[in-house]
C-alpha cells in the first residue's frame, strides 16, 4: 500500500494544477502529517474529510494512513442533513474541508465536538520550509518500514449510501487496502506505465483502494479530475490513460462527448464498468466510440469488487458480471444459508481478502453480514457451468408480485430491445393485494420520441409473462442519481407516487 514512498521519479499524480512526482507526493505527505499532529490529533483518531475530487483528499488519504489515523471520506455532493448522521455516528475529532466548506459546518452540531480545519498549507507547500529532520522525500515516522502501523491497524471508513435507515461505517484496516490492492492489481495486471483516471467520487472505497492503491503502489500515475467531467476525463484519454472505471450513467456522457470529438488514437487497455445495470447498448456504443470493448464487474463496499469479466474480447460474456478474481471464493446460498448448485439461482455469498473488517461499533449487523468469513452480498444471482456469475439483481430491488420473484435485471434486458428505448431502470410499487407491482423508467434514443405503457406491455406480451410486464411507465431525459451517482429508484418510485 506504501511501496510508492520508496520511489522519487516518476509522475504520481496528476490534477488541474499541474503534476506531482513521487518524491514531490512523498514530501506533501510529510508536510501534511505535521499538519495533522499540530492538531492534537494521535493514532485511532477519527479525521472526516468533505472535499471535492481533489488533491487535498488524496492526500488526506495517505497521510492519515501513515499516522495512523482513520480516515472518514465524506461525498461533498451530501447535504449537511446527511452528512450530520455519519458525523455522530464516526465520532470524528476533526472535520477537514476546503474553505469554501468551512463556513457551512462552522456549527455543527454532533454527539461531541469536532473541530473544522482547512488545508490551505496543502495549496502552498512548494513554498513551506520544512524541518531539517524531516526528508523532503520521505514522509516522516519510515524507519526502515514501508508501512509502521500493524496490518489490523484500523485505517477508513466509508459509509454506505444507502437511501434509508442509519448510517452504515465500513471498516477497512491496512491489510484490507494491502489485501485489495493485491488482488485487484495482479487481476488486471497493472504495471508502472499504467495511467488510471479518477473521474468518479473519490470518497468512495473503489477509486481509492482499488484505483489509486495499485496503481500508486506499483509504480502508475493517477490522474485526478472533477467527478463527472465528460471534458476533463477525454482530455486525460487523449493525453494516453489507459485505464477506465466507469458507472453506466456517466460512460453514456462519455460516449456521446467522444462522438462529437475528432476520433485520435487512445492507449485505453481496460474499461471496466459496474456499480449499477449495464445496458446491453453501452458495450455497443463505447467499442464504437472508443475501440475497447468494456468489462463489467461486481463489487460493492463491503467486499470490494471480485468479479469481473476476462481480459480478452472475445471471452467476455456479456450480460454476466465475469469470473471470481484470484483468492475469492463466491457461493449461491438459498435463504436457509444452504450452497445451491452451478445453475441455481440464490444469494451471492463472497470470501474475498478484500472484504470489510466489521460494520463500525455495530456487532449485530456485523453478525448479519459476516459469517466465518463468508459475506452475505445482498445480490441476487447464479453461477454458469464456464464459471461466470450472472447477476439477476440486488435482493431488496427484488419485486415479489403475487407471491413471484421479478428480476428487474430480466426486465430492463427486454424492454431495451425496443427499438425506442436508449436506457430502462425497473422497480417495485407497493401494492395492497399483490404486494408490489412492477414500474419502469426509460430514456428514449429521441427527444421526439413516444412511447406509451400499452405500447411497451404489447412489445413485451411475447417476451415476458404477464406478471412481469411493467403496468406503469415513466419517461424521462435521464434517470435520478444518489449521492454516490447511482440510479436512485426510490426517487423514481416516489414520482410514479406523485
Amino acid at each position: 500500500m506504501f511501496g510508492f514512498l520508496k520511489r522519487i521519479e516518476g509522475i504520481a499524480v496528476r490534477h488541474k494544477e499541474g503534476v506531482l512526482t513521487y518524491g514531490e507526493f512523498n514530501a506533501l505527505l510529510g508536510l501534511l502529517g505535521r499538519h495533522l499532529r499540530s492538531l492534537g490529533l494521535v493514532p485511532g483518531d477519527r479525521v472526516a474529510t468533505v472535499f471535492p475530487n481533489s488533491l487535498e483528499l488524496l492526500a488526506c488519504y495517505y497521510a492519515c494512513l501513515l499516522e495512523g489515523l482513520i480516515i472518514v471520506p465524506i461525498n461533498e455532493r451530501l447535504t449537511d442533513k446527511e452528512i450530520r448522521p455519519v458525523l455522530d455516528h464516526s465520532q470524528p475529532k476533526v472535520l477537514l474541508t476546503t474553505p469554501d466548506f468551512s463556513g457551512r459546518f462552522a456549527e455543527l452540531e454532533t454527539n461531541g465536538p469536532v473541530l473544522v480545519a482547512t488545508l490551505e498549507a496543502v495549496h502552498a507547500w512548494r513554498d513551506e520550509k520544512l524541518d531539517d529532520d524531516v526528508s523532503l522525500q520521505t514522509p516522516p515516522k519510515l524507519t526502515g518500514e514501508i508501512n509502521p502501523w500493524p496490518e489490523d491497524q484500523p485505517g477508513i471508513l466509508f459509509y454506505t449510501s444507502g437511501s434509508t435507515g442509519a448510517p452504515k461505517g465500513v471498516l477497512y484496516t491496512h491489510r484490507t487496502l494491502i489485501d485489495n490492492g493485491r488482488v485487484f492489481g495482479n487481476g488486471l495486471d497493472v504495471t508502472a506505465d499504467d495511467y488510471s483516471v479518477l473521474c468518479h467520487c473519490m470518497s468512495s472505497n473503489f477509486m481509492f483502494s482499488q484505483i489509486t492503491v495499485p496503481f500508486l503502489d506499483r509504480g502508475g500515475t493517477v490522474e485526478i479530475v472533477d467527478f463527472g467531467s465528460v471534458e476533463q476525463t477525454l482530455q486525460a484519454i487523449e493525453g494516453g490513460a489507459t485505464f477506465l472505471s466507469l458507472i453506466p450513467w456517466f460512460g453514456f456522457q462519455l460516449i456521446e462527448g467522444g462522438r462529437e470529438r475528432p476520433r485520435t488514437p487512445n492507449a485505453i487497455r481496460v474499461s471496466e464498468v459496474g456499480a449499477d445495470r449495464v445496458p446491453m447498448s453501452y458495450f455497443r456504443d463505447f467499442k464504437e466510440v472508443f475501440g475497447v470493448l468494456p468489462r463489467e464487474h461486481l463489487g460493492m463496499t463491503e467486499a470490494n469488487t471480485y468479479c469481473v469479466n476476462p481480459p480478452d474480447e472475445d471471452q467476455i460474456r456479456l450480460g454476466s458480471v465475469g469470473k471470481l478474481m484470484a483468492e475469492v471464493e463466491v457461493e449461491i446460498r438459498d435463504p436457509a444459508g444452504r450452497a445451491l448448485p452451478i445453475g441455481k439461482e440464490g444469494e451471492i455469498w463472497v470470501n474475498t481478502p478484500g472484504r470489510m473488517e466489521e460494520y463500525w461499533h455495530d456487532p449485530e449487523k456485523t453478525r448479519g453480514t459476516l459469517v466465518e468469513g463468508w459475506l452475505a452480498t445482498g445480490d441476487a444471482g447464479y453461477m454458469d457451468e464456464d464459471g461466470f456469475l450472472w447477476l439477476s439483481g440486488r435482493v431488496k430491488h427484488i419485486v415479489i408480485c403475487d407471491g413471484d420473484n421479478i428480476h428487474p435485471k430480466e426486465v430492463e434486458w427486454e424492454i431495451a430491445e425496443h427499438p425506442l428505448v436508449e436506457r430502462a431502470c425497473v422497480f417495485g410499487l407497493h401494492h395492497e393485494r399483490r404486494g408490489a407491482t412492477v414500474a419502469a423508467a426509460i430514456v428514449l434514443r429521441s427527444p421526439d420520441g413516444e412511447l406509451t405503457v400499452a405500447e411497451l406491455a404489447d412489445f413485451l406480451a411475447y417476451r415476458l409473462a404477464e406478471v412481469k410486464i411493467p403496468k406503469d411507465l415513466l419517461v424521462l431525459e435521464d434517470f435520478p442519481e444518489t449521492p454516490a451517482g447511482k440510479l436512485d429508484r426510490d426517487a423514481l418510485a416516489k414520482m410514479l407516487r406523485g
